[in-house]
């Protein structure tokens, strides 16, 4: 977060004014992030039962890890293929380079 304010209790320590300093931030969105965090910091429960865990490929379906497999390859193919198309965009203008220099007669 900006201005130093890296923790709840930072934005709850913190005054109005100093809240008020923070640019796009109008009165009615500081009573709501005030709120929000208030309520986060009484109950501390309700932001965990929000904050679930990233499962792992254990816990995923079979199906599920064989679409992302597939997905992945994918990517990876068109990832090789940008590659090589960049390679090759690379060797024609090099060509083209040496093409100009032989027509000037600076290498055979």
């Amino acid at each position: 977060m900006r201005y130093g304010y890296t923790s709840i209790g930072d934005v709850l320590n913190t005054s109005w004014n100093n809240i008020d300093r923070i640019r796009l931030i109008g009165k009615h969105s500081q009573t709501l992030l005030f709120k929000l965090l208030k309520k986060g910091s009484e109950n501390p429960e309700i932001i965990k039962a929000y904050s679930k865990p990233k499962p792992t490929n254990e816990q995923l379906p079979e199906a599920k890890m064989k679409k992302l497999t597939y997905v992945n390859s994918v990517i990876e193919e068109y990832r090789k293929d940008e590659e090589l198309i960049v390679i090759k965009k690379r060797e024609e203008k090099l060509k083209t380079i040496e093409d100009r220099l032989r027509q000037m007669g600076m290498i055979n």
